[in-house]
């Protein structure tokens, strides 16, 4: 990618803003100026410190991993590098290790944005700034081998699921009637097998990989969500309330990826032709 000064940059990005304001927080009528736009600061801080900081949560393949190098990889990292390209500054990872610590870790201005398979839930517009999404995700429920109580998703009332509290996948589990505790993925695993949690809701393509690497595991998948909703399924970025300026930039830069192809490419790395076949967003 062609690299541009700040200041030609900034105004570049700034005016594709215009164009993708509805996808961010921000008023109906356009604030009134006198004759400069200098916007929120947001994006010219990035833009001055040269690094997109990013938060996600680690140990998740194949989106956000070490691999045997010890080299942070996946799905959602080439995303997080190639949203950084288009805005022309370094990228520089935040790890956590729980989903609740990554959304305290961005009220905490410790990073710029997260990207994490994070679902554009309207809850979550309420809280945050959310830029248009870039992936989407098979659902999956995954309950014990020789729990015959778990068929679907209406059997999780009462039951108690592995998620974190904050989750997509958690409010899933919830809507269905289930009590959430607190576990990562592999925790998760762990708590179920150990018969003190009932099932986790997580991605499909996770618990796979999971299940393929611990064949073992008293553990089977017992059914796919089929979403009402697209936000249920799809990964966005999650920007900071009141980061407008930032938001619509990293929106703009999410829909040229996706333009390009990048976003498919990605996709057909890490999860196949197939699944990136049935990715609505890359239609």
């Amino acid at each position: 990618m062609k690299k541009f000064s700040k200041k030609v940059l900034a105004v570049l990005l700034m005016l594709a803003m215009m164009f993708t304001f509805a996808a961010c927080g921000g008023n109906d009528e356009p604030a009134a100026t006198d004759g400069e736009t200098e916007g929120d600061g947001s994006l010219q801080k990035v833009l001055d410190a040269g690094v997109l900081e990013i938060g996600a949560e680690g140990n998740w393949v194949p989106y956000v991993y070490n691999d045997e190098n010890g080299d942070l990889v996946g799905f959602e990292v080439e995303m997080a590098k190639a949203i950084a390209d288009k805005l022309g500054v370094e990228v520089n990872y935040n790890i956590a290790d729980s989903w609740d610590g990554v959304l305290a870790g961005l009220e905490a201005d410790r990073y710029d944005v997260v990207i994490c398979g994070a679902g554009p839930t309207p809850e979550r517009k309420e809280k945050y700034e959310v830029a248009r999404p870039y992936g989407e995700q098979v659902v999956a429920l995954v309950c014990r081998a020789d729990d015959e109580s778990i068929q679907g998703f209406e059997d999780l009332e009462g039951k108690t699921s592995a998620n974190s509290l904050s989750s997509s996948s958690g409010n899933i589990a919830r809507s269905y009637g289930a009590e959430l505790v607190e576990a990562s993925l592999e925790e998760a695993m762990m708590l179920i097998q150990d018969n003190r949690a009932d099932c986790q809701v997580n991605d499909a393509y996770a618990i796979s990989v999971y299940l393929e690497k611990n064949p073992d595991a008293n553990l089977r998948i017992a059914a796919y969500y089929e979403p009402e909703n697209a936000y249920e399924v799809q990964s966005a970025p999650i920007i900071k309330k009141g980061n407008v300026d930032l938001c619509e930039a990293i929106d703009a830069a999410v829909a040229e990826i996706i333009e390009e192809g990048t976003a498919r490419e990605l996709c057909v790395k890490y999860f196949g032709e197939d699944f990136a076949n049935g990715v609505t967003l890359y239609q």
